[in-house]
């Protein structure tokens, strides 16, 4: 029976050092897994596993999937100061929009 390879701590800590966010197990078949997450929403997309034979093809892996930036999945949240006025006159108010409902509805029912 094969000896299934072992992680030291001491590598263990290597490895989480050089790329932080990654956990490392060794699988019962002896193959060297990185994992992370959960990920974050805008890079659900992004790998969250690499798996190799050996050590140094697992630090080549995440190596490649470090210089990738994974699209994002929905675009950016709209940046709302910049739809912002400056004149407080042109601010809207949620009781505004309530009022002026209020005020349409009164208009329509006079009119007809």
């Amino acid at each position: 029976m094969a000896t299934v390879p072992r992680l030291s701590e001491d590598l263990r800590a290597t490895l989480e050092a050089e790329f932080p966010g990654w956990r490392f197990i060794v699988s019962d078949k002896g193959r060297y897994w990185a994992l992370r997450g959960p990920l974050p929403l805008s890079r659900l997309n992004a790998r969250d596993a690499a798996d190799a034979d050996t050590v140094e093809e697992l630090r080549k892996e995440l190596r490649t999937l470090s210089r990738r930036q994974p699209e994002p999945m929905f675009p950016p949240i709209c940046d709302r100061s910049r739809h912002m006025t400056s004149s407080r006159q042109d601010e809207v108010r949620p009781q505004d929009n309530a009022t002026a409902v209020v005020r349409l509805g009164t208009r329509e029912s006079q009119d007809e």
